[in-house]
């Protein structure tokens, strides 16, 4: 029991030091085609930098509702217009293939 703990123990190891190797190979492998375009003459990947500001944990929206803009007077209403809807025959008239 203890020999496999230790073969698990060894394999993990290399397991992330693989994994390290990978990430560092990655970001190389990156820079190294950011400089065959820069070489090319092609625009390379911007380097892209955080705002500086510190993330702001709370994110509750109580006290930052909306102020309430005054209500409006309603539009006085002028005139009346029938609105003139079809029977269901034309609605079948219209929609039926003839």
């Amino acid at each position: 029991m203890e020999q496999l703990r230790s073969i698990v123990m060894v394999l993990m190891n290399t397991v992330e030091s693989m994994s390290a190797k990978i990430t560092a190979l990655e970001k190389e492998n990156q820079e190294l085609k950011d400089t065959i375009h820069l070489l090319k003459g092609e625009q390379g990947r911007p380097k892209i930098t955080g705002s500086g500001k510190k993330p702001n944990k709370d994110i509750s929206s109580q006290g930052k509702e909306k102020e309430k803009q005054p209500e409006q007077p309603p539009i006085p209403i002028d005139r009346h217009m029938p609105l003139l809807t079809p029977t269901a025959e034309e609605l079948s008239r219209l929609i039926a293939p003839q």
